[in-house]
C-alpha cells in the first residue's frame, strides 16, 4: 500500500527538469526519482477552504500546528529551502543570468513565509487537475463517495493528496503548484429543530499567491 505521508520521501531524490516557456510562464516539472514513487504526493492534514474554490486556484488554511499539521509544516519548509537553493544553482544554466541567492529567495513565494501568529495565517494554494475541460481530480465524501466540484465551499474542511507539479516562474516571482489528486470533505451536520430551517450556505492556468515581501530589481527573464 502506497503511503504519502512525508516520512516517506526524500528530498534529496526530488529535481527538476528545466524551465520551458508557456505563454508569459516558463515550467519546470518536478521530479521525484524513485523506483517506487515517480511523483511527490502528500498527504495533507485536515485544511479549511479559505477562498472561495475554483478549478485553478483554491486555498486552504492550516487549522492546527501540532501532530501531522506540524510535521506538514516543518516539510514545506524544507521543501521552500531546498527549492531556493536549487534555483540558485540552476538560474544561469536555466536563464542565462546569475542572480543573487538573497533575490531569488525573495522572488520565490515560500509556503511558509514567517512563523504563525493569529495574525499570520498559513495558507497553501492548491489546483485541480483538468483534462480537456474534464477534471481529473476527484471529491469525495467521509464515505469516499463521490460527490460534485461545486460540494466544497469556503469555510469547509478538506483534507486531501495532492501533486506537487510544477515551478512556475514569472517574470519576477516563482512558486510551486501543487494539483490536488482527491480531495475528502468534511461536512458538519447541523440538527434541526422540528420545523426549523437552515439557511444554504454562502454562494461561494494557475494564479501565483501574492507576496508582501519587497522584490529586488532582479528577474528571471
Amino acid at each position: 500500500m502506497n503511503t504519502f505521508l512525508t516520512n516517506s520521501y526524500d528530498l534529496s531524490k526530488l529535481s527538476f527538469t528545466k524551465p520551458k516557456k508557456h505563454g508569459d510562464f516558463f515550467i519546470c516539472k518536478v521530479i521525484y526519482d524513485d523506483p517506487e514513487k515517480k511523483e511527490m504526493n502528500v498527504q495533507f492534514p485536515k485544511m479549511v477552504i479559505s477562498s472561495d474554490p475554483n478549478y485553478k486556484s483554491t486555498e486552504l488554511e492550516f487549522i492546527s500546528y501540532s501532530g501531522y499539521n506540524k510535521e506538514i509544516y516543518n516539510f514545506l519548509s524544507k521543501i521552500d529551502t531546498f527549492i531556493v537553493d536549487y534555483i540558485s544553482s540552476n538560474c544561469e544554466e536555466w536563464f542565462g543570468k546569475k542572480i543573487p541567492s538573497e533575490s531569488i529567495n525573495q522572488m520565490y513565494n515560500k509556503f511558509i513565509k514567517a512563523p504563525k501568529t493569529s495574525e499570520n495565517k498559513c495558507t497553501i494554494n492548491f489546483s485541480f487537475g483538468l483534462k480537456k475541460g474534464e477534471m481529473v481530480s476527484s471529491v469525495v465524501n467521509k464515505k469516499n463517495e463521490d460527490i460534485p466540484f461545486t460540494e466544497l465551499k469556503k469555510g469547509l474542511t478538506v483534507e486531501c493528496i495532492s501533486k506537487m507539479k510544477y515551478i512556475i516562474f514569472s517574470k519576477d516571482s516563482a512558486f510551486v503548484n501543487w494539483e490536488i489528486s482527491t480531495a475528502k470533505l468534511y461536512k458538519k451536520t447541523q440538527k434541526v429543530p422540528k420545523y426549523g430551517f437552515v439557511e444554504d450556505p454562502d454562494d461561494i492556468f494557475v494564479v501565483p499567491p501574492e507576496s508582501d515581501e519587497e522584490i529586488d530589481v532582479h528577474s528571471f527573464f
